[in-house]
């Protein structure tokens, strides 16, 4: 392995800096991965693309990365669909004007989603 020295801090400050100006932390981790092959590519973008796509193959070769890959990704689409419709403000309004018995029955519901999120995995 060679040793790049400063070139090996451009990445990871390219990677922060992006994510405060653009507040996408996928596209700039992304963007941070890349610019990491690149360097070690000596500039080449097409076999850094290519080293980028087999370095994520590798990792999700294994059945555990794959099952936690689609895990996360499910999760931040829900979250993502929830956030579009609106649901958040409909639970929040519940929480908040339907008083004590409304806080029960919503806690309650919590711990039946992590009961059967727990029996069914």
């Amino acid at each position: 392995m060679d040793n790049f020295g400063a070139l090996g801090l451009i990445p990871p400050l390219l990677a922060i800096a992006l994510a405060f100006f653009t507040k996408d932390a996928v596209l700039s981790l992304f963007v941070g991965v890349l610019s990491g092959t690149m360097i070690v590519n000596s500039g080449n973008l097409g076999s850094s693309l290519l080293d980028v796509s087999n370095l994520f193959a590798k990792i999700l070769g294994d059945a555990w990365n794959v099952r936690i890959f689609l895990f996360c990704a499910l999760l931040g689409g829900l979250v993502g669909l929830l956030g579009h419709t609106g649901a958040h403000w409909g639970c929040a309004f519940i929480w908040r004007v339907g008083g004590k018995k409304a806080k029960k029955r919503a806690k309650l519901a919590v711990y039946d989603l992590y009961f059967w999120a727990y029996y069914f995995y």
